[in-house]
């Protein structure tokens, strides 16, 4: 098994329907496809892990990587493990503030993110979480 984690610049004619679009696939295929993960956005970046069987994730990540909805896509993390930190299939999603006041936003349609997500996460897993939580958007 392979754990990918990546940062990437959300592109500039990104918005709502688009984001909610890519999660509704990303999770469809993700379940299909045994692989788990979460995506952390914070209005101008995101951040992903990833976790599957290597001839799965590999393909994957050339796929997200060459997606021109975001930009400047850049490796964190690249590891084989033996077990999983994300044991559900599909795809989390959580925003840095939460849910915003305005209907129109994508904070108001995602969760806010909670350090528990990453309960059973190696500590240089959470420590790339937390490092995220700081960039400023």
């Amino acid at each position: 098994m392979r754990r990918i984690i990546y940062i990437s610049t959300a592109g500039e004619e990104l918005d709502i329907s688009d984001i909610k679009e890519i999660v509704r696939v990303a999770a469809m295929f993700n379940n299909e496809n045994r692989i788990g993960g979460h995506l952390l956005y914070n209005g101008l970046n995101f951040l992903q892990v990833l976790e599957g069987e290597k001839q799965v994730l590999d393909p994957l990540y050339m796929r997200i990587v060459h997606d021109d909805r975001h930009c400047a896509v850049s490796t964190i993390l690249n590891e084989d493990i033996e077990q999983r930190c994300f044991t559900n299939w599909g795809l989390g999603v959580s925003h840095k503030y939460g849910p915003a006041q305005t209907d129109t936003s994508l904070e108001s349609e995602i969760a806010k993110y909670e350090p528990e997500v990453l309960a059973d996460a190696p500590g240089h897993v959470r420590r790339i979480f937390e490092y995220f939580i700081t960039l400023k958007a």
